[in-house]
């Protein structure tokens, strides 16, 4: 049985840029078979957009949560509209 894919959008806030937090999201993303981007904020958040199975984006956020020092996460999820191929780090 196939479950729909959604996309969420998420801004991370904490100890989040200088420390491997798009690396190792881009690491979880893969393994999670998550597609989407990742990219540091000017104001020192990181923004992602991810495309998956909701159970895969909940894991997804439980990893990034128990590995980083997150002060916060502002999430919204939605149908699917766009199409990435991958997970990428955006510079």
């Amino acid at each position: 049985m196939s479950f729909p894919r959604l996309e969420l959008h998420a801004i991370v806030y904490g100890r989040v840029q200088g420390v491997g937090f798009r690396a190792q999201a881009q690491v979880y993303a893969k393994k999670l078979k998550i597609q989407g981007i990742i990219r540091n904020c000017p104001n020192g958040a990181v923004e992602i957009y991810a495309q998956g199975e909701q159970s895969s984006l909940k894991a997804f956020l439980d990893l990034l949560k128990s590995t980083f020092s997150i002060d916060r996460i502002e999430v919204s999820y939605r149908p699917s509209t766009n199409s990435y191929v991958d997970f990428k780090i955006v510079y």
